[in-house]
């Protein structure tokens, strides 16, 4: 349930100058809302922490970093 959640807030996640934006948690709010999803603030929590990994991959890729990529195991295998 959070992975797919995750996957469609990223895939609507707004882009500025430097890259991709953070998912908001006014933006979380609100696909739970639409998706009438109850979030419990741990679901919230394991969200944000999800997107902080995806974006410290992406800006590290941006800079030459290492290129692997955010999947369901790595995500397991990095929160236990």
């Amino acid at each position: 349930m959070l992975w797919n959640a995750f996957m469609a807030l990223s895939r609507a996640r707004s882009c500025g100058a430097a890259g991709p934006n953070p998912i908001s948690y006014p933006e979380i709010a609100a696909y739970a809302q639409l998706m009438r999803m109850p979030l419990e603030p741990h679901h919230v929590e394991t969200l944000a922490a999800m997107d902080a990994v995806w974006m410290q991959r992406v800006y590290a890729r941006a800079k030459g970093g290492p290129s692997a990529q955010l999947t369901a195991a790595a995500f397991d295998a990095f929160l236990g």
